[in-house]
């Protein structure tokens, strides 16, 4: 009749607190379809298709509620309907029960061996009561109490080594208090993907309204900006990578909102050099840019990091030279900071045995140099291992 699955959590201390609970049957076979009934919790990534982009965060859709999926091999489609739930607990984790509906239906598409897509119709509800037990979930200045939005995802293999990916999404919401200013409703992510043996390379433009998807807890949406990186191997001894971006929020020009610009560009190089020597560099810079309306004036900060490594195994010993050259600029209080730092680590049987010392210049409002020393020690015999350390 298909797999039946069930999982009971409740945490006591500092009062009661629920784990994840539900009970379902999963791939039962019905008209030729695999069926998947969940009453309780649930949870389901937001990436309906394969997303090749990491800068892009896309948090997972959970609730306390009802799931039921219908799957075969090339199409799926589920529906789903419950209260909101985020993880909570300093160590262990329990289930927050949030004061918003969640509710919707999805499809997912496979098309040849080449395209699959899917299609996510979902609906959000929240209680005028969260704006007193839980504000701090809520984006700031969009306190939304409805929203409805579709969302279409594509990934398309182009070639071997060639993907393109597309995201479009179409929202409306409606707020508690009135705003300012009118809703972006439409929010867009497109780029290519490469992926080969010496290179790679992806890029892509964002653009995120406020409304993109305003689930409590989840801050995401209002940014837009480009995004590019990528890995060159020219030869087996050389790696070359680089990676740019820029952003910026507040696309409705809230008056009463900050502003964000930022740009961060990184560059590096790895080397395997003769003699057993292994080289890496690398250089980034960060630049912010903050408007906010309750402080005059703007606030910018411009920071640079360089960092050499340069190793070599030596028999049983494991040597590490390495510097790195940090300026912090801002209108506040500039700072120049330099490491310079060895570090060797000797392997005997099972005895390993790490030291290092290092180096670090100070300079803002005074200069200061200081020293510190690292040591460890670890073993392991059969099922024991041990191990110390100290700064």
């Amino acid at each position: 009749l298909g797999l039946l699955d069930g999982n009971l959590e409740g945490y006591g201390g500092s009062g009661f607190h629920t784990g994840t609970n539900f009970v379902g049957l999963e791939h039962a076979p019905i008209w030729g379809w695999k069926w998947d009934f969940i009453g309780g919790d649930f949870q389901f990534r937001s990436n309906m298709v394969e997303n090749p982009f990491a800068n892009i965060y896309t948090p997972d859709i959970s609730g306390r509620g009802a799931r039921i999926v219908v799957r075969r091999k090339n199409r799926s489609i589920q529906f789903f309907v419950g209260e909101e739930t985020l993880l909570g607990g300093p160590r262990v984790p329990y289930r927050v029960l949030l004061p918003q509906r969640v509710m919707g239906a999805s499809l997912w598409q496979k098309v040849g061996e080449r395209w699959e897509f899917g299609v996510r119709y979902m609906n959000l509800g929240t209680s005028a009561s969260a704006l007193e037990t839980a504000p701090t979930y809520f984006f700031p200045g969009h306190d939304y109490h409805h929203w409805n939005g579709l969302t279409f995802q594509s990934t398309y293999h182009a070639t071997k080594h060639l993907k393109l990916y597309t995201e479009a999404n179409a929202s409306t919401a409606s707020s508690f208090t009135p705003s300012p200013v009118g809703q972006k409703p439409v929010s867009l992510l497109l780029g290519p993907a490469w992926d080969s043996e010496k290179f790679t390379f992806r890029a892509n433009y964002t653009l995120q309204s406020t409304t993109y998807l305003p689930m409590l807890g989840t801050f995401v949406g209002d940014r837009k900006g480009l995004y590019v990186d990528g890995h060159y191997r020219p030869v087996k001894r050389v790696d070359l990578y680089g990676s740019a971006d820029t952003y910026s929020n507040n696309l409705e020009h809230n008056p009463q909102l900050p502003t964000y610009h930022s740009s961060e560009e990184t560059s590096g190089a790895s080397f395997i050099l003769p003699w057993k020597f292994n080289a890496n560099a690398s250089l980034s810079t960060i630049r912010l840019t903050v408007r906010d309306p309750a402080l005059l004036g703007e606030s910018i900060s411009n920071n640079r990091q360089l960092n050499l490594n340069l190793t070599r195994p030596l028999r049983r010993h494991s040597l590490r030279l390495s510097y790195i050259d940090m300026k912090l600029n801002s209108n506040i209080t500039p700072q120049v900071q330099r490491f310079a730092e060895l570090e060797d680590t000797y392997v005997w049987k099972r005895l390993v045995i790490g030291g290092a010392i290092r180096e670090q210049n100070t300079k803002a409002t005074e200069n200061r140099n200081t020293l510190f020393y690292r040591g460890s020690l670890a073993t392991n015999f059969k099922r024991l291992s041990a191990y110390g350390y100290f700064e």
